[in-house]
């Protein structure tokens, strides 16, 4: 909301251009948030991979579709900090519950067209809905749960994503295309893509998961090892 401004009408161009900016942010969000909505919340029955593989995988979209018959996909997503994220094998990464994800999860993209205006963005998928216990320097299923609501489908919280303890779960990138304006006026409009505009900008690539980036939430850390490298690797490390 606006605020009022002693110097008149000269505050409010600027109000109204922030209130536009805001409004097309939350447009955004929310068209991709119905993009990874449209994603099914578990991995295709045909995907083979060890949690210690930092090969990216394509699990949904047209890139899966062609990787499914020419037996790789055309994207390839290289971790940044994967150097870090094997350090922790064989242990599971732990991250604490209300603290950022560290190591980060940066990557190089491989394969995107040159001149093409894309948006990657990030959500969280569960390993099954089994609990999982810290015993005898491993974590092993304890029980198994109700299935709680995906991690990523509230709208109102931009930056943060909802975990619960004990259970395992895997980042998922997620490629979208910005349209020309020329493809944006040839495209056919469903229903849903007329109630946001920005749907009928964007076309959706795939989503990849790098196995090695798998993690578990916690409340605090338990194995030594993790709390040991993440104070290694960077000094102060607090959350």
């Amino acid at each position: 909301m606006a605020r009022a401004s002693r110097e008149g009408d000269d505050y409010g161009g600027d109000a109204v251009s922030a209130e536009a900016r805001v409004r097309t942010e939350e447009d955004m969000h929310l068209a991709l948030l119905t993009v990874a909505r449209r994603i099914p919340h578990f991995l295709p029955i045909d995907l083979n991979f060890k949690l210690s593989d930092f090969s990216s995988t394509c699990v949904a979209g047209w890139d899966y579709d062609l990787a499914y018959f020419a037996q790789r996909p055309t994207i390839t997503l290289r971790l940044h900090d994967q150097a870090a994220w094997q350090a922790a094998n064989p242990c599971l990464m732990e991250m604490r519950i209300g603290g950022r994800i560290f190591p980060k999860l940066s990557v190089h993209v491989e394969g995107l067209l040159a001149h093409g205006l894309y948006t990657i963005f990030l959500d969280l998928m569960t390993m099954g809905q089994n609990v999982y216990k810290y015993r005898n320097g491993l974590w092993t299923p304890f029980q198994n749960t109700k299935p709680y609501p995906p991690p990523n489908q509230a709208h109102h919280y931009s930056s943060q994503i909802f975990v619960h303890r004990g259970q395992v779960y895997l980042p998922r990138y997620h490629i979208v295309r910005h349209l020309t304006a020329e493809e944006v006026a040839v495209r056919q409009y469903s229903a849903e893509v007329c109630g946001n505009a920005w749907l009928a900008r964007l076309e959706y690539i795939g989503t990849y998961v790098i196995p090695g980036t798998a993690f578990v939430a916690v409340s605090d850390y338990y194995c030594g090892r993790i709390a040991n490298l993440k104070l290694k690797l960077r000094r102060g490390f607090v959350r």
